[in-house]
This record gives structure tokens, C-alpha cells and sequence, in this order.
């Protein structure tokens, strides 16, 4: 009845697992409630020994490793998010990159990538330094500008070089990524 219940009611938010795990914790709330002897098995399992508060140990270790068990499970599903929007916000940086017109016409057999976090005066002052060409090969810069506030990349472009711009800040190695 609970596991019909389970595909009737679950709609979006819950996963077979997590309502797996959530199933088991209530079992053995529920079948402790109802026998407390079995408190004493797991006593027994973990050879706790036979004293006063040890069915409390038993259980208090248990409990715990539960709960380490669970933090190791959201751990992993919290990670697999953030990869997934890693990759979402990447491809959507780049594609916004490439349908700026002019973008694929500035790309260069060599590629600088320059991670920059509001650092609109330093790039007045970096940019114009780099030089145009390395032993006969054209060199072209792109700018990832992180969710710059102060104009970062349109001093960028005002050098003549390509930007990508990050919606939000989210570090220089999700901006390199990008780039």
C-alpha cells in the first residue's frame, strides 16, 4: 500500500531512492516503537554487551551511521547539481559569446583567456600591452568577464578583444571553463 501510495503522490520532488531511504528510517522507527527487543538484537549485532543503556548505545550508533550514510548520499545528489549547473551556465556563456556578431571572425590560432573579475582598470592597462602576433602566428585574448559590475568587459571590447560574460559570479575556474 505505501510503495502504491508512493508512485500516486510523488510527483516531482521525490526520487525512488530518497523515498526509499526516507521508508526505511520510518520502518524502524516504527518497528522500534512496536518492539523494543529489537533494540536488543542490535545490541547484540554491534556487541555493545549486556548493560544498563547499552540497547540506547546500540541505537544512538546506529542513528548515527544512518545519518553519516545520508549526509554521503546528499553530499553526492548536491554534487551531481552542481555539476549540471556548471555545465548549464558554461553553455550558456558560450552561446551567448558566439551569436555576438563578429565573434568566431576575432577567434585566433592562439587564444589568451583572461578570467577577470571586476578589473576594468586594470585591463586599460594589461590589454594594451599584449602584442598582436608570437613569432608569425596571429595571438587573439578573450576576456570571461565573472559577472563584473564595473564594465570589465566592455573595456574589453573596446581593446578590440572578445569577451564572454558570466551572468553571476561563480569563481575563475567555472570562467576559464567557460572560455
Amino acid at each position: 500500500m505505501v510503495v502504491a501510495n508512493f508512485y500516486y503522490h510523488r510527483g516531482l520532488r521525490w526520487s525512488r531512492s530518497g523515498f526509499g531511504l526516507l521508508f526505511l528510517a520510518a520502518s524502524g522507527l516504527i518497528a522500534v516503537s512496536v518492539s523494543p527487543d529489537i533494540a536488543g538484537w542490535l545490541r547484540d549485532t554491534l556487541m555493545t554487551g549486556d548493560y544498563a543503556g547499552s540497547r540506547l548505545l546500540a541505537l544512538a550508533t546506529f542513528t548515527s551511521l544512518a545519518a553519516v550514510l545520508l549526509a554521503l548520499y546528499t553530499k553526492a545528489k548536491l554534487d551531481r547539481l552542481n555539476a549540471t549547473f556548471d555545465r548549464v551556465a558554461c553553455a550558456d556563456a558560450a552561446e551567448r559569446a558566439l551569436l555576438t556578431p563578429g565573434f568566431t571572425e576575432g577567434l585566433r590560432p592562439i587564444m589568451i583567456l583572461i578570467a577577470a573579475l571586476n578589473e576594468a582598470d586594470n585591463l586599460k592597462l594589461l590589454l594594451p600591452r599584449f602584442p598582436r602576433s608570437v613569432e608569425g602566428r596571429e595571438l587573439g585574448i578573450l576576456v570571461i568577464d565573472d559577472g563584473s559590475t564595473d564594465g570589465t568587459a566592455e573595456v574589453a571590447r573596446a581593446h578590440g578583444y572578445l569577451v564572454a560574460r558570466n551572468s553571476i559570479n561563480r569563481g575563475q575556474g567555472a570562467a576559464l571553463r567557460v572560455g
